[in-house]
């Protein structure tokens, strides 16, 4: 069977799998709560390997389009708009021990409040966590909480991010290196301090 996915866009196959399942879930082509399948069949059914079928739902399940139900298999996540609950991701890479102890940090900080915190974890994937990042501003996240990722590309992107006027908390120990980038467009983002 031919696989689905385009492979020759200029985008990776993962991205393309996670663009066209995203497309299909706004479209309605799948309703909440459906199963989409399991990795595995997804594998077979698109002609891709299951770690890249994995990338993409790691993504759409940050986005808070999918979620996985262990055994059974990836499903159209349900929406409520109406519980009044905020959603924010906290992105980061949670193999460092200081990201996942900023990461119970916020878990800890707003657990009174009508909060849900995303936590999301590429197990050390830079590629994807940046992949992540650039997709914030589609997510149903009201905000995020990012630690910085030390990646050449990083600075860029928060840049570009701030420039959408996406809610963002920046976190690293090394502030100045992005601060001196952002405090050349203009004011810094919320969360972000001199200092």
């Amino acid at each position: 069977m031919a696989s689905r996915v385009k492979r020759y866009t200029g985008t990776s196959i993962y991205e393309s799998l996670a663009e066209r399942l995203r497309v299909g879930i706004r479209e309605g082509h799948y309703a909440p709560g459906q199963l989409i399948g399991s990795e595995h069949e997804l594998s077979r059914r698109e002609n891709i390997s299951r770690m890249t079928v994995r990338k993409a739902s790691e993504v759409l399940i940050a986005e808070g389009l999918l979620e996985r139900r262990p055994g059974k298999g990836l499903y159209v996540k349900s929406c409520s708009k109406n519980s009044g609950v905020r959603t924010v991701q906290v992105v980061g890479n949670m193999l460092w021990p200081t990201s996942l102890e900023m990461a119970r940090g916020v878990q800890s900080a707003v657990k009174d409040e009508k909060m849900h915190i995303q936590i999301y974890d590429a197990h050390g994937d830079v590629e994807l966590d940046m992949a992540l990042v650039e997709s914030l501003p589609r997510t149903q996240a009201e905000g995020a909480v990012i630690i910085a990722l030390h990646h050449p590309r990083f600075t860029e992107m928060i840049c570009r991010l701030h420039m959408t006027r996406f809610p963002l908390v920046l976190l690293d120990q090394r502030m100045h290196d992005i601060e001196s980038v952002l405090g050349h467009i203009g004011q810094l983002p919320r969360g972000v301090s001199r200092g």
